[in-house]
C-alpha cells in the first residue's frame, strides 16, 4: 500500500507511533548500553581483586621461600671472599704456583671457578669455565659483560664487588646455572671467583607442591558464583590449581596474546571470542606473578554478565510499550478532534470536483460551496478555510473569462487552420511526385506548429527546364507563414520571367531587404536542371548545402552511393542586406545522378540526449538507395529523423525535395527498367552530355 493511500488520521498515528519509536528505543538500547557497561565493569573489578588475592598469597609463599635462599647466598658470599684473601695471601707471598692445584681441585669437585690476571692483562691462572665465559657474551643480571666486570676491578671503594650471571650451560636444552662471582683487586693483581648456585633452585622445587597446595586452599574460600572460572597456570601451560565449571587450562592454550600482554603490563581484562562458549565469548581478568612465572585467570561467559543488562532492558521495553499504546489512543483522540472541520473542507472539495463548469448555474453553486467552509475558525484549518474560500471566488471570476477566451481562442484555430489551407495551397501538388521528361523528383514538408516558415517549388520553365526552390524562414508561426508565401511568390515570378538563380535571389533579397521592419530573413536554395544535358545550375542564399549522390563505376556495382556535399555559399542570408549581391554555380548530373535539398529541420534534428541527426545521418540513409526512388529516399530519410528523434518535440519545420536526372530524357525510369529486364544486351538509351 503507497503512503498516499492513507488517511490524514492514519499519517498523524503514525507520526507519534514514530516519535514514541525514535525517542524510546535509543533510550531502551541507552539503558541497555549503561547497563551491560556497568555489569561489565562490575565485572572487571571483581576479577581483579580474585587474582590481586591469589597473586598477593604466592607473593607471600615466595617470599617464605625467598628468605632460606638469601641465607644461603650470605653465607656464600662469605666464603668467596675467604677464597679471594686466601689467593691474594698467596699471590703476596708468590706461592701462585702451590695454588693451582687447590684451585684445580676447587674447579673439578665443588664448582668454584677461579683467575687471577696481571696488570697487563696476561693471566696467571684461569679456570676453563671462566675463559669461556670470556670468549662470549654472557652479562650479569644488571647487563654488565662479564668482561667489563672483570676489567672493572678497584673502580669500586668496596674491597670486593659481586655479581650475579646466569649462563646457558647446554645450548640444545636452554638450561641455565646461576653464578655469584666476586671480584678482587690486589697489587698488581686482579683476582675473580665465580660459585655455581644450582642449589638455589632446590628450595623453590621443594616448596613447589607447597606453594600449588596453599594456591587451591585460597581459591576455595574465595566467593566467586557458580559461572565465574578460576585457574593458575604456570609460563609451560600447567595447570596449578582451579575452581568452576570451565577449569581445563583452554583459555590458556587460546590466549597466547592475552598472557603475553598480562606478561608485560601485570594485570589485563576484556572480553575473549569463543565459539565453544554460550553466547560466543568471555569476560576475563588476567594477572601475572612475574616471580614465579606464574598466571592467574577469571573468566566467565558473557551470558551470564549480560544478565542484569537484559532483565533492565526488559523492564524498559514494557515501559515503551505502554507509552506506545497511551500515545496510540491519544492520538486517535486528537485526530478525531482535529479533523472535524478539516472534513468540512474536504467535503466542499468534493462537490467543487462534482461540479459542471460549463452549466448556466456554475456561479450560485460555487457559492453554495463556499457559505458550507469553516471560515470562523481562527486556527491554521481556518486559514485554509478562507484560502479555499478566495480560490472559489477566484474560481468563479477565471470561469467566466476563461469562457470567452475559449470563444476568441476557437475564433483564432480557425483562422489558424484557414492560414494552413492557403499555405499548403501554395505549394505544388506533391502526389506522386514530379515527372517530367528526364526528371524525377519527390518533397515533403512539416510544420512544427500550424503554420510554418518552410517551403518548396519545383515547377517546369517554359523551356523545358526543371526548377527546384527550397527556402526556410526565420522564426516560426503566422509571421514566418506570411514572409514565406511573399518569398515563394518572388521566387516563382523571378524565374517565371527568365531570371538565372542569382539574378532569381538577389530580386528577392532587395525586395524584402526594403521593406523589412522585423529584420526578418531567409534561407533560399535555387536550382535549374536541363534534363538533357545534365547542367545543374544554382545559388545558395546561406541555405543547408546540399547533398550530391552521383553513381560511378565502382559503386553502382554493390548499390552504394558516392556522395558529394554543394557547399558553395552565392551569398547572405535573403533579406538580411540590402543590395547584396549573388552568383551562381553549376554541377554537371549525370544520368542517374539525384540531389537531396533540405531545411536545417533536418540535419538539426535532435534527440532525448540532445544528439544532432546532422549531415552523418543524411549520409547513412542516401548510402545504399542508389536504385531506388526518390520518393523512397524521401520516406526512407522522413522515417530516419523521427527515429532518431524518439520522443523528443519537433523544434523546427521539417523540408526536403529529392530530384533526379534520369537515365534517359525521354522515358520515365518504369520504362527503362522494364526494357532492360526485356533485353539486358540492348542499351536503353544514349545521351549526349
Amino acid at each position: 500500500m503507497s503512503p498516499s493511500t492513507f488517511t490524514l488520521r492514519a499519517k498523524l498515528i503514525c507520526a507519534i507511533a514514530v516519535v514514541v519509536s525514535l525517542v524510546s528505543f535509543p533510550l531502551m538500547y541507552l539503558g541497555y548500553r549503561d547497563a551491560y557497561d556497568h555489569a561489565i565493569d562490575a565485572a572487571v573489578e571483581k576479577f581483579g581483586n580474585i587474582t590481586h588475592i591469589l597473586s598477593e598469597a604466592a607473593e607471600l609463599s615466595y617470599l617464605n621461600t625467598q628468605t632460606i635462599v638469601t641465607e644461603k647466598v650470605v653465607i656464600e658470599k662469605d666464603d668467596i671472599s675467604a677464597e679471594l684473601g686466601a689467593i691474594e695471601k698467596w699471590v703476596n707471598e708468590n706461592r701462585l704456583l702451590d695454588m693451582i692445584p687447590t684451585l684445580d681441585f676447587l674447579d673439578e669437585t665443588w664448582g668454584t671457578y677461579t683467575a687471577v690476571v696481571n696488570d697487563s692483562g696476561e693471566f696467571l691462572y684461569v679456570s676453563p669455565q671462566i675463559h669461556k665465559l670470556w670468549r662470549t657474551d654472557a652479562r650479569d643480571l644488571l647487563g654488565v659483560p662479564f668482561r667489563e666486570f672483570f676489567r672493572s676491578s678497584g673502580k669500586s671503594a668496596n674491597r670486593d664487588d659481586f655479581t650475579f650471571f646466569r649462563v646457558v650451560v647446554d645450548p640444545f636444552t636452554g638450561e641455565t646455572m646461576p653464578y655469584l662471582a666476586g671480584l678482587r683487586r690486589m697489587k698488581g693483581y686482579s683476582a675473580i671467583v665465580l660459585q655455581e648456585l644450582d642449589y638455589l633452585e632446590e628450595p623453590f622445587k621443594a616448596s613447589a607442591p607447597m606453594l600449588e597446595a596453599s594456591l587451591n586452599d585460597t581459591i576455595r574460600t574465595l566467593d566467586i558464583g557458580k559461572s565465574t572460572t578460576i585457574v593458575a597456570v604456570n609460563g609451560e601451560g600447567r595447570r596449578l590449581a582451579s575452581r568452576g565449571p570451565s577449569a581445563d587450562g583452554r583459555f590458556f592454550a587460546q590466549a597466547d596474546g592475552v598472557l603475553k600482554r598480562a606478561a608485560a603490563e601485570g594485570f589485563v581484562s576484556g572480553i575473549h571470542s569463543d565459539r565453544a562458549v554460550a553466547g560466543g565469548g568471555e569476560l576475563y581478568a588476567v594477572r601475572y606473578f612475574k616471580a614465579l612465572d606464574w598466571y592467574f585467570i577469571a573468566r566467565v561467559p558473557l551470558e551470564v554478565v549480560k544478565i542484569p543488562a537484559v532483565e533492565s532492558a526488559r523492564t524498559l521495553a514494557g515501559w515503551v510499550v505502554a507509552a506506545f499504546l497511551f500515545a496510540s489512543l491519544l492520538g486517535i483522540a486528537l485526530t478525531t478532534w482535529f479533523l472535524k472541520p478539516l472534513r468540512q473542507v474536504s467535503e466542499a472539495a468534493n462537490k467543487l470536483e462534482a461540479l459542471d463548469f460549463i452549466s448556466d448555474n456554475t456561479a450560485d453553486r460555487l457559492r453554495s460551496v463556499s457559505d458550507a467552509l469553516p471560515v470562523a475558525l481562527t486556527d491554521e484549518v481556518g486559514q485554509v478555510s478562507r484560502a479555499f474560500s478566495s480560490m472559489v471566488a477566484a474560481l468563479e471570476k477565471n470561469i467566466a473569462d476563461l469562457k470567452a477566451s475559449l470563444a476568441r481562442q476557437h475564433g483564432i484555430e480557425g483562422e489558424l487552420n484557414a492560414a494552413r489551407e492557403i499555405q499548403n495551397g501554395m505549394l505544388p501538388e506533391n502526389e506522386g511526385g514530379f515527372r517530367a521528361p528526364g526528371f524525377e523528383a519527390a518533397a515533403y514538408i512539416e510544420a512544427a506548429k500550424e503554420v510554418g516558415g518552410d517551403f518548396y517549388d519545383v515547377f517546369t520553365l517554359e523551356d523545358g527546364r526543371q526548377a527546384i526552390v527550397l527556402g526556410d524562414v526565420s522564426g516560426k508561426g503566422v509571421s514566418a507563414a506570411m514572409l514565406m508565401s511573399v518569398t515563394l511568390t518572388l521566387v516563382r515570378t523571378a524565374l517565371v520571367d527568365g531570371l538565372g538563380p542569382a539574378a532569381a535571389v538577389k530580386k528577392v533579397n532587395d525586395r524584402i531587404a526594403a521593406r523589412n521592419p522585423s529584420c526578418m530573413f531567409a534561407t533560399l536554395w535555387v536550382g535549374i536542371l536541363d534534363a538533357k544535358t545534365g547542367r545543374l545550375v544554382y545559388c545558395c542564399g546561406g541555405h543547408c548545402p546540399p547533398l550530391l549522390v552521383r553513381r560511378d563505376a565502382a559503386s553502382a556495382e554493390n548499390g552504394a552511393a558516392a556522395f558529394e556535399w554543394l557547399r558553395d555559399v552565392s551569398g547572405p542570408l535573403v533579406g538580411a542586406l540590402d543590395m547584396a549581391e549573388y552568383v551562381e554555380f553549376e554541377r554537371l548530373l549525370a544520368p542517374g545522378e539525384r540531389c537531396i535539398v533540405y531545411s536545417d529541420g533536418i540535419s538539426e534534428a535532435m534527440n532525448e540526449a540532445h544528439e544532432l541527426f546532422g549531415e552523418a545521418g543524411i549520409e547513412r540513409v542516401a548510402q545504399g538507395c542508389a536504385d531506388v526512388s526518390s520518393a523512397e529516399i524521401v520516406n526512407r530519410l522522413v522515417a530516419a529523423v523521427a527515429a532518431h528523434r524518439g520522443s523528443a518535440p519537433q523544434s523546427d519545420d521539417i523540408t526536403l525535395v529529392v530530384f533526379e536526372r534520369l537515365a534517359c530524357a525521354n522515358r520515365t525510369k518504369e520504362a527503362e527498367s522494364a526494357e532492360a529486364s526485356a533485353n539486358e544486351k540492348e542499351a536503353a538509351c544514349s545521351v549526349d552530355v
